[in-house]
């Protein structure tokens, strides 16, 4: 079996990783702010905003919002997953 390729490595795999985590962590948001029955504490929003100003942060160069590195884009569509 070939060794793992690392996050920085634009594959298909990646991106569901990647997909998987933002989902986790949009799930944890939503479910914060559907509890109707008590306040919000601005402790846990401030600790949900770290954790997804965290997984911005380590976003592989390939997949940042801002300047990304297009170097491995030849011929890979990540859409076609």
């Amino acid at each position: 079996m070939p060794a793992p390729l690392p996050m920085s490595e634009c594959t298909s795999s990646t991106f569901l990783i990647l997909r998987k985590d933002l989902a986790s962590i949009s799930g944890r948001i939503v479910h914060h702010f559907q509890k109707l029955n008590e306040p919000a504490q601005y402790a846990d929003v401030m600790k949900l905003q770290n954790e997804l100003d965290g997984f911005v942060n380590a976003l592989p160069p390939a997949f940042k919002m801002r300047n990304p590195d297009k170097s491995q884009d030849h011929g890979m569509s990540l859409l076609k997953v």
